[in-house]
This record gives structure tokens, sequence and C-alpha cells, in this order.
């Protein structure tokens, strides 16, 4: 009867315990989803977090009910009450603290490794298309966007070390069980970019000309200049039907600073037998436009013998960036962005 007694009494104090245990483990639980509660902000703006703390308040009321069940039979042991165990909630699990079953924990970081995976196939085809620019482009004008390319190159580079290293801390979060899946969301982000003449390498003008209106198939000498600097260009062109004539300047810095100030100077002249020319016609273009623009146009316009037609040719002045870019020169881009908008720490190590 002895023996009886006292093992009766020994299971009273383990149980006696587990249920101090298990009171103290809803305490902790509780306290574990109020110093993770996101911000007022974050659950109004993403409803994402806003489900999941929902869930998280679900979470509490339960565990304050448990709690309070376990105190009772606790009292209830202390008053040598008999209680029985199948009334005695559960012990915490890895899915109270989620707020979800172990698949659906799974699931999740499955799909964000996924997610993370297309981000990176997302880096590889940026690289290929910066790669395949730069083929693109002469020694020299590579040689100019050297700090550009490292640049690009650079970000691409840390992009790629960012989503190596949430990978890995991915891979040890899955691994202890009392972690529960990060928040994630994927947005549609707009971000205004600045128009870029891409294909122009840096401090570099390029000057386009095109058709003139000519009747006949005369022949011109066309001169070009940049006012107050070495650059200069001439070449004799067949004027009669579509042509076009490219006049490309890689300026200094200092040059480049002070385009949209500099004047560009353009001259035509005619060609007429026994190697005699005919002044046709000269012009002084502000280049002001340059300052808040990448490109615009310019006409000019010359007289000939005949009164049929004024002959002319349209001229495009285009740079990479202009210099003090306006309002106008940004454009609205919309792109979808994944991001992380919420890391769980362990409810307890493994």
């Amino acid at each position: 009867m002895n023996n009886f007694t006292k093992k009766e009494d020994k299971k009273e104090v383990d149980l006696k315990k587990e249920i101090e245990k298990r009171i103290k483990e809803y305490e902790l639980a509780i306290i574990y989803f109020k110093n993770n509660k996101a911000s007022e902000e974050q659950i109004k703006n993403d409803e994402i977090i806003k489900n999941q703390e929902i869930k998280n308040e679900e979470q509490i009321k339960k565990g304050e009910e448990y709690k309070e069940q376990l105190k009772n039979l606790l009292d209830k042991i202390n008053l040598g009450e008999k209680i029985e165990e199948k009334l005695i909630p559960k012990e915490i699990t890895p899915e109270f603290i989620y707020g979800y079953s172990n698949e659906e924990r799974i699931r999740k970081y499955y799909e964000i490794i996924i997610k993370i995976i297309e981000e990176k196939k997302k880096l590889k085809l940026e690289l290929d298309e910066e790669i395949k620019q730069l083929k693109k482009l002469k020694e020299n004008q590579i040689i100019s966007m050297e700090k550009e390319i490292l640049n690009d190159f650079e970000k691409i580079k840390l992009k790629k070390q960012k989503y190596d290293e949430i990978i890995n801390l991915l891979t040890e979060d899955f691994k202890n069980k009392w972690i529960p899946a990060p928040l994630y969301s994927e947005k549609e982000e707009v971000v205004k970019l600045e128009k870029i003449n891409e294909d122009i390498p840096e401090n570099t003008i390029r000057i386009e000309f095109k058709k003139t209106d000519y009747l006949k198939n005369k022949k011109v000498m066309i001169e070009v200049e940049l006012k107050d600097t070495n650059y200069k260009d001439e070449w004799e062109q067949n004027a009669v039907g579509d042509w076009s004539h490219i006049v490309e300047w890689q300026l200094n810095e200092d040059e480049y600073k002070d385009i949209s100030k500099k004047v560009f100077y353009f001259k035509v002249t005619e060609k007429l037998r026994g190697n005699k020319k005919k002044f046709k016609g000269d012009r002084d273009i502000q280049l002001k436009e340059l300052e808040n623009h990448t490109q615009y146009k310019e006409n000019f316009e010359f007289t000939l013998k005949t009164k049929r037609m004024t002959p002319h040719v349209d001229i495009e002045f285009k740079i990479r960036k202009c210099i003090k870019p306006t309002e106008d020169q940004f454009e609205d881009y919309k792109k979808r962005v994944f991001c992380f908008t919420k890391f769980y720490p362990p409810f307890k190590e493994e």
C-alpha cells in the first residue's frame, strides 16, 4: 500500500512539473508573438503581414486560454484533487508557433527558394545583356565608359552575393523547426528613370545628318566644327535621295559639362565643275538645348540657283545624359519587386 502511495505521489509530482512547464511555455509563446508583432504601418500596407498577424492574434488567444486551463488544473492538484490527464492542454508544438501546418511551412520555404533562383536568373540575363552591349562598342567607347561599366558589374555582383547569403540563411533557418517561414511579397514598384541614350558613350556628342531635298544629283562639301575646341570634320556628300552621316566627338569632362554653352558651326559648299566650289550657306547652332535634353533636332536650309525647291538637311544632336535633367527627362518604369517583409527569430533553439 505504501509503495502504491509513493508511486501515486511521484506521478502527481511529475504531472505537476509538466503542467508548470507547459504554463511557462505558453507564457513564452505569448511573449514571442507580442515581441514579433508587426508595426501598424506594416499591417495597414501589407496584406500578407496583416493575415499572419491575424493568425498570431488567434494563437495568443489560444495560448491565454490554455494557460488558464493549466493554471486551474495546477490549483486542483495543489488542493489534493485528482485530475484527468486527457484534460491537460497539449504541449506547445512548432505548428502552434507558425499558426499553420509543417507541410505549409515546407511549401512556403520552397516557394521562397524558387523566387530567389528566378531573381538570380534575371541577374544572369542582365549580365548577358551588359556583355552583349559591350561587344557592340568600340575600344575607345569602352574606355570612356569604364567607370559606369564597372559600377554596373559591381551592382550585379553584390545582388548575387546578397541572394546567395539569403539562401544560406534560409537553409539554416529551415533546419530549426521552431522558426516560422519568413514573409515576403511581390509588389509593383514605379520608379522614375532618367532618359539615357544607352548607345552613346560617356562625355560624347553624336551629330546625325540626314537627307537633303536636292532635285538633281549634286555633290556638296559639308564642314562642321565645335567652336572654341579642336573638334572639326568635313566630308563630301552626294546630296540626292536618302542619305545619312554621323559625326561623333568624345570630349573631355570639362568640355562635356559645358556642352550646352558651346556653338556648333555648319557650312555647306556646292561642288561645281573644274573643282570650283560655291558657298551655299552656313549657320551657328547654339547647343543650349542639351542642358536639359539628351537630344534635339535642327533643320538647316540653304538656297540653289533654281527656285523649284529649298534644299535642307536635318541635324540631330545626341548626348548620353543631359547636363541638368528636368522632369520631362524622367519616365515612369514599372517593375515587379520581390522583397522580404519579415524574418522571425527562433522560438527556441533546437
